[in-house]
């Protein structure tokens, strides 16, 4: 697993900037923090973090940034940075970080012995304590897919494209069909070539 996450400044990304205009040591800190706080709080909803886990700041510089009559500030764009990016993991995870947040945000570290035929089971129930009305269980059945449309916010049963068709979007292709049955069947159809890939 690898995060990347994105800093934009107006001031190039130095790790050892004695002019002073680089990134301020405290803001390199408070990155280092926040991705060991995200890391943490994935092993405490039971998503496995291991060694090979990796975290990543991609720094991003503001070129010419200045400030307009109206009092707005804007940017001509984004400078080039010649490193893409630097690798936190090492430091996200020496013993000052790690005491400092088992204090604010615990976590016993036991590894769970997993069977492979419950991947499934522990899966869900770990995307279940982040995401309580995750399922990876699709019905699929006609009944089950007509179900689904009726309690869609945007009620493909009920309204018309501006082409006069009932249209949805499932396992990433937009149907459309003349009926509300149609529509269901075409549903169906597709799940089905989807899932027998």
């Amino acid at each position: 697993m690898q995060f990347f996450d994105y800093k934009v400044s107006p001031k190039p990304y130095l790790k050892a900037d004695p002019e002073g205009i680089g990134y301020d040591p405290a803001k390199v800190r408070s990155f280092r923090y926040q991705f060991a706080t995200y890391k943490r709080m994935l092993e405490r909803a039971g998503t496995p973090i291991d060694s090979r886990t990796k975290t990543y700041i991609v720094p991003l510089q503001m070129e010419n940034v200045h400030k307009e009559e109206d009092d707005s500030w804007v940017y001509d764009g984004v400078k080039e940075y010649s490193t893409v990016w630097e690798d936190l993991t090492s430091s996200i995870s020496s013993p000052d970080i790690q005491r400092n947040l088992q204090k604010f945000l615990p976590f016993d570290r036991k590894v769970a012995v997993v069977d492979a035929g419950d991947v499934l089971t522990e899966v869900d129930k770990g995307m279940k304590r982040s995401f309580p009305t995750y399922s990876s269980e699709t019905d699929n059945s006609i009944e089950g897919i007509t179900e689904a449309l009726k309690n869609h916010k945007r009620k493909p049963l009920e309204n018309k494209n501006s082409k006069g068709k009932y249209e949805t979007y499932y396992f990433g292709r937009k149907i459309e069909a003349d009926t509300p049955v149609e529509l269901v069947k075409k549903c169906k159809e597709h799940a089905d070539s989807v899932l027998n890939q």
